[in-house]
């Protein structure tokens, strides 16, 4: 390791220090590189071509989802109305007062998040709710059997 901070010009055992004594900042890779947030040429070509005609490409997209294109329907759905990221959605779940429903219900959130209905961020809220809520079933069920064992004197 001495030797590769002796080849990059580092004194074995030393390390670059600023005036108050902490670490210097590291400056790294290339220093030919793009800087960072910096965008590609062709990219800005690109933008430039879409600002002049994004207005154009709206309208004939949801022209088109009017006129019954389910794929343009998604797009202005999904794209141009997203669902915000913490909406409420409703999702049928069966009471959970056992292990067989809490699997429905898991089952049925994650149906929910395959059918683009729950986001994902979501389903997994909605699954880390449904197996506290099996949790605490388990551990209520776990206090009765240990009280019912006592009372049989085992």
């Amino acid at each position: 390791m001495d030797e590769i901070r002796s080849a990059a010009g580092h004194a074995p055992g030393t390390a670059e220090r600023d005036a108050n004594g902490g670490s210097a900042p590291r400056h790294g890779g290339n220093p030919n590189a793009r800087p960072r947030r910096a965008r590609h040429e062709t990219m800005m070509a690109v933008d430039a071509v879409l600002d002049d005609a994004a207005e154009r490409l709206v309208r004939a997209v949801v022209e088109k989802a009017l006129a019954g294109d389910t794929a343009a329907l998604r797009f202005c759905v999904e794209r141009l109305w997203p669902l915000p990221r913490d909406a409420a959605v409703e999702v049928d779940l069966p009471r959970i007062a056992a292990a067989a429903p809490a699997i429905g219900g898991a089952h049925a959130v994650l149906a929910a998040c395959a059918a683009g209905i729950l986001p994902p961020r979501a389903a997994i809220d909605a699954i880390d709710a449904i197996d506290e809520a099996r949790k605490r079933r388990h551990a209520e069920l776990d206090a009765r059997l240990t009280a019912l064992e006592k009372r049989r004197g085992r």
